[in-house]
């Protein structure tokens, strides 16, 4: 199973579910949300590594919200920019 390296080195396992929560707060619909998940899902394990940093796995959602829906896309960056200016990880 893929292993995602957290901003604070930890090590979690890599969520589709928790990808479909997040294309779905992003503003994306059920069919729009699991093909992002789907997209992102097949580019992860193209990795040779079995590991793969958060800012890797959001880079790669920004790219696949930016085809399906800019506003979608826009939101989210906004929300992400939000959490590293508040000290969140």
């Amino acid at each position: 199973m893929m292993q995602v390296i957290k901003r604070d080195g930890s090590l979690e396992e890599f969520s589709q579910e928790k990808l479909l929560r997040i294309a779905k707060a992003a503003g994306l619909d059920d069919t729009q949300a699991t093909q992002l998940v789907k997209n992102v899902g097949d580019w992860a394990q193209t990795h040779d590594h079995q590991k793969l940093s958060t800012l890797a796995i959001r880079d790669k959602v920004i790219e696949e919200l930016k085809k399906v829906n800019q506003r979608a896309a826009d939101f989210f960056i906004w929300y992400q920019d939000g959490k590293t200016k508040n000290g969140q990880v």
